[in-house]
């Protein structure tokens, strides 16, 4: 019979001590119709007598839809059969070694070096450390929120410009990795978009569907592209995303829309010519991840 709350008996001191020596594991004690707290942690022991306070004829159900085969009824000091032990024993250390796996492969590949359209990570000459940068297609867990002016006013290294990273010392190295690292909101107004042209991140490629997005992100609708920060949309990432299109961003341009950009910070240390000119620093959110308009009182992503 089953065990429900009024045909709790009582534990057998041997019985109980026999469930936790045999090869069974707790998971396999439970009874169905037992109460909380009771199955899995202590071999039950229930009468069939009218509810007299003693272990005359005692019967127990061990069968659960998880075991394998039936297990044969008795008191729970029979329940240690060796001849299962090595098969749950196995059976558990595998299931363990396969997780373990699964989790140093999860550690492994947070960040996947990945072909596109046959072009790898690293691009097509130039720089290939900065060229994975701007590759980068694994999404953040979670952006971190910060003002325009933050962003505009991030300082820039000294003696980076115009080399490629392989020729930074390590010190500038090392004070990169963190700021680079980071994944940031920034909200803002767009000032442009265009199409860039071929580009070694890209492995020179002349078409569309394989170049970058050149964006302008400025603190307000009215200022200038010198004050702006430049921020990229990247083939690789776009290609997940069919809204982001050259005709649905100028549309955000021309309709002064407020707009959330969202993605990995990076210095660009390859155009220091064009700061005060075309931008207001050489930072840049490079790639996008995600955008955002404002839209009816609340945030809306742009797929």
């Amino acid at each position: 019979m089953g065990v429900g709350h009024g045909d709790r008996r009582s534990f057998s001191r041997r019985g109980h001590s026999a469930c936790r020596r045999s090869s069974i594991p707790p998971s396999l004690w439970r009874l169905p119709s037992a109460p909380s707290g009771l199955a899995g942690d202590m071999c039950v022991i229930a009468t069939d007598d009218g509810g007299q306070n003693h272990l005359a004829s005692p019967k127990i159900e061990t069968k659960t839809p998880r075991q394998v085969g039936d297990l044969p009824r008795g008191p729970c000091s029979r329940l240690d059969y060796p001849s299962n032990r090595g098969d749950f024993m196995v059976k558990g250390r595998l299931r363990l070694l396969l997780v373990v796996f699964a989790g140093f492969l999860l550690l492994g590949t947070t960040a996947p070096a990945q072909d596109f359209h046959g072009c790898p990570v690293e691009g097509k000459g130039r720089d290939p450390v900065l060229n994975r940068l701007k590759n980068r297609t694994e999404i953040a867990a979670s952006f971190e929120s910060i003002d325009f002016e933050e962003l505009a006013n991030l300082e820039v290294p000294a003696g980076v410009s115009k080399k490629p990273r392989t020729q930074w010392s390590r010190a500038t190295l090392a004070t990169l990795e963190g700021p680079e690292k980071r994944a940031v909101q920034v909200v803002g107004y767009l000032l442009g978009v265009k199409l860039e042209g071929r580009e070694a991140t890209n492995c020179g490629s002349d078409a569309p569907e394989e170049r970058d997005f050149h964006v302008w992100l400025a603190n307000s609708p009215d200022d200038d592209r010198l004050d702006a920060v430049v921020v990229e949309v990247t083939p690789r990432v776009r290609a997940r995303h069919p809204s982001w299109s050259l005709t649905n961003l100028k549309r955000f341009v021309r309709q002064r829309s407020r707009v959330r950009i969202s993605g990995w910070l990076m210095l660009d240390e390859g155009h220091p010519e064009q700061v005060g000119k075309t931008r207001v620093t050489l930072w840049q959110i490079h790639p996008i991840l995600r955008i955002d308009v404002w839209s009816a009182g609340r945030w809306r992503e742009v797929l």
